[in-house]
Parts: C-alpha cells; structure tokens; sequence
C-alpha cells in the first residue's frame, strides 16, 4: 500500500539487546508493568533465543552490539517505509543506537535476520 510506518519499541523492550537471556534476574528489577509481559516470561525469552543468539553471531562480524544489528536490519531491510525510532534512558544506549548508522548489513545478514525474526513476536 506504500505506507511508512514507525517501528514501536524495536528492540522489543530491550529483549533483542540479549541482556534478559544473560542474566534473567534483571526482569524482576524492571520498573513498571513492562516485567510482567509474556516476552519477559521464561517461555518468551526461549522464545526470543534464536533471534538473540543470531544478532550476536551478526554482531561480531561487524563489531557491534545486538542491539546495533537489530536496529541496523530494521533501517536496510524495510528501507524507507519503516521509520525506527528506538528510546533510550540512558545516555549509553543512546550512543549505542547511534552505532547502528555506522555500518550496513550484508544481504544474507538482512536474509537470515528476516527468516530468524519471522518466528519472534514479542
């Protein structure tokens, strides 16, 4: 239909940096109602595994984060009809969504990235 639309929290509320799958105990300490989403529930982050683990097997190709990598694919792949605006609350994670501009993911990382995410709804 050539509409652009806004992508709504696309690092999955944080899930897709990897930090919950590394140590889990930090959900509980999350402000808000966010901790009790089916996404942060030990079946959502097994859920969320397989899409985590290749970001960080992408990110180490390009010497970035996961969450730079996911950030990255949303700006390639969808080109202009996708506006990505992450949030931030800290100024280190603004820095690192501003790594996501410094480098483009090859063709086969979009691919793969496409393919993993397909079976991740947060």
């Amino acid at each position: 239909l050539g509409l652009t639309i806004i992508a709504y929290s696309p690092l999955a509320q944080g899930i897709l940096s990897g930090r919950f799958h590394d140590d889990p105990s930090q959900v509980a300490r999350l402000p808000g109602p966010r901790k009790r989403l089916a996404a942060f529930s030990r079946r959502g982050l097994e859920r969320a595994r397989p899409l985590v683990e290749a970001l960080r097997e992408i990110a180490k190709e390009y010497d970035a984060t996961p969450s730079q990598v996911a950030l990255n694919w949303l700006i390639h792949f969808h080109g202009d009809r996708v506006v990505v605006i992450p949030g931030a609350s800290r100024v280190s994670q603004m820095e690192d969504n501003l790594g996501a501009l410094h480098f483009t993911l090859s063709q086969e990382h979009l691919a793969r990235l496409d393919e993993t995410s397909s079976q991740f709804k947060a």
